[in-house]
């Protein structure tokens, strides 16, 4: 009998709302993750989970490839389930958790949009399952890249990084793989070779050059911000790829632009926030413009052009703010461009595979 039986049981004890708790829970033969669920009667969310969320269509299909138990925070049991689980005593719910073999492998707090829960519920679906259902799916369809890339993950999550690898070797050599599969292996791939290897400052630069409409490059576009020996042709590179991949896409033409202030690209800063003024010519786009002068040093610039800014949006309050500080020209930098800087530190040993888990 599969080690789940313990917290399984007494799970299935403590749950009275909704549907009741999948029977068999503790079948030895069914291997499928298990979605928990923590709500409470007085949780207004966790009503419109239930309203809502559960009566989706998607949901419903997403639900049907996990175990789903759903646990009463305000009885005994729930209370020390929650404590037991997630290792905390304050309360957060909805909370729900995925498990596998007994072990809490992914989290989720709050009530997000039902599309990223059903996300979520389908990632947790792909860790499921025995082995021998996954070798015999794999020997069916041996160059199927989304199986591929399960596989990998369903490797990964019980720590057989060699047979993990070797699947996402397969999957990124495969010509017809799609290109957002070929670089989310990659970038797997990329984390396991890196792990406890010097760190290579080419690395990030690198990546984004080889996938540039990665959902990973703002995370190695901020890694290597942050490293002083990255080569900076490489880099400035880097973000005139993603900026060519996202030729009309102006979100992210623009948080690009402070990519490359906080990297020190000035110049491939203000050749994009140019640009970007051809896409879309309003408050945002100028005082964008502004700031990249005002990283070049030219103030005087920076409080012109942050002028025609605030001139179009009089009411908005960060473009008023960043006028003024614009007009004080003492260096004080732009939150957005520090906050960039430190999201590179934190995902610095995320990059380098020195984290012990790969969920980004």
């Amino acid at each position: 009998m599969t080690r789940l039986v313990p917290i399984l049981l007494l799970l299935a004890a403590g749950c009275a709302h909704g549907p009741a708790p999948d029977r068999a829970v503790a079948a030895p033969d069914d291997h499928r993750a298990v979605l928990v669920e923590f709500w409470a009667d007085w949780c207004a969310p966790c009503h419109t989970f239930e309203r809502e969320v559960l009566r989706d269509p998607e949901m419903k299909r997403a639900l049907g490839g996990v175990r789903f138990v759903r646990y009463d925070v305000d009885s005994f049991a729930g209370s020390a389930a929650y404590e037991r689980l997630t290792r905390q005593r304050r309360v957060q719910i909805p909370m729900f958790l995925g498990l596998v073999d007994d072990k809490v492998t992914m989290r989720l707090a709050g009530l997000p949009e039902t599309w990223r829960l059903v996300q979520f519920v389908d990632e947790l679906g792909e860790i499921g399952g025995s082995e021998a259902e996954l070798d015999g799916a794999l020997k069916a369809r041996p160059t199927d890249p989304n199986l591929l890339l399960r596989a990998a993950r369903w490797y990964r999550i019980r720590r057989r990084d060699p047979e993990a690898m070797a699947q996402l070797t397969h999957l990124v050599q495969l010509p017809d793989a799609p290109e957002e599969t070929r670089a989310e292996a990659d970038w797997q791939l990329g984390r396991y070779l890196r792990k406890g290897a010097p760190r290579d400052p080419r690395a990030p630069a690198q990546f984004v050059l080889a996938h540039p409409r990665s959902s990973h490059v703002y995370t190695a576009l901020d890694v290597a911000a942050i490293l002083s020996d990255a080569p900076p042709d490489e880099l400035a590179a880097a973000i005139r790829a993603v900026a060519a991949a996202f030729a009309d896409d102006f979100g992210v033409r623009n948080g690009l632009v402070y990519r490359a202030l906080a990297a020190h690209q000035y110049d491939a800063a203000l050749e994009l926030a140019q640009r970007n003024l051809t896409l879309r010519r309003d408050a945002n786009s100028w005082d964008t413009l502004a700031e990249v002068y005002y990283y070049r040093g030219e103030a005087a610039m920076a409080v012109s052009i942050a002028e025609r800014a605030a001139a179009l949006a009089p009411a908005d309050r960060d473009v008023a703010s960043n006028l003024a500080r614009f007009r004080r020209a003492n260096g004080t930098p732009c939150p957005a461009v520090e906050n960039m800087r430190k999201t590179g530190y934190l995902a610095l040993p995320v990059f380098y595979g020195e984290t012990p888990r790969d969920d980004s």
